[in-house]
């Protein structure tokens, strides 16, 4: 019987894929505190994580563990190089939420130029002679810094297209850009001219190159 630590609170499916394995004792933390994981991992064979941290010392007291998962894509709360040590593979879901993401950007830059949360407030106050005193901006023909052109940036910039955006990039990891030159324009450092727009959208991930720069 292998023991299975869950977490916190994840879709019902992933439970129901995990208990129909015959030897699967799985274990659901409905308190999903770093504190909480760290007390029950002691005799895990499988850890699936939501938001809590792994270090080195709760690798160190989980010495039946076999897997680590995380339902996400991040994964700079974990010790790699410790789990990679001891030959423990780490999973992680991939490219589901990347579309959600890019959709939530493109929300928060809408959200920005319209003034829409100030808006909506004055609307709802019946403060209608205060209209004047907000200035909305439209999306159509601005342009816009993508930093990081991966799966996000990459569905970002698709998204601001059908607004009619100017997309400029910076990703010095972007080794062939034949796919995208017809609709971005890449920039190779800071100090360039087209790296100076109005709107800046970070969506690389968090790696020591990248952590707070």
């Amino acid at each position: 019987m292998y023991k299975i630590i869950v977490g916190g609170k994840i879709h019902q499916s992933g439970i129901n894929l995990l208990e129909k394995v015959n030897n699967f004792e799985v274990i659901i933390l409905p308190d999903a505190s770093q504190e909480t994981l760290e007390n029950n991992i002691s005799d895990a064979d499988g850890v699936l994580l939501r938001l809590q941290s792994f270090t080195k010392l709760m690798i160190d007291n989980s010495p039946k563990l076999k897997i680590l998962s995380r339902n996400g894509v991040g994964y700079d709360r974990i010790d790699i190089p410790e789990l990679t040590n001891r030959k423990i593979p780490l999973t992680i879901v991939g490219d589901v939420n990347s579309g959600s993401v890019a959709e939530h950007t493109i929300m928060f830059i809408l959200d920005l130029l319209k003034n829409s949360k100030r808006h909506d407030a004055m609307v709802r106050g019946n403060k209608w002679k205060d209209r004047d005193l907000l200035i909305s901006n439209d999306f159509d023909g601005k342009k816009i810094l993508i930093v990081g052109f991966g799966k996000i940036g990459q569905k970002v910039a698709k998204i601001a297209r059908a607004f009619n955006a100017q997309i400029n990039i910076y990703d010095p990891y972007i080794d062939n850009q034949k796919n995208f030159q017809t609709i971005i324009i890449f920039c190779w450092s800071w100090s360039s001219p087209l790296s100076r727009t109005p709107e800046i959208i970070v969506t690389c991930a968090r790696r020591w190159k990248t952590y707070h720069r």
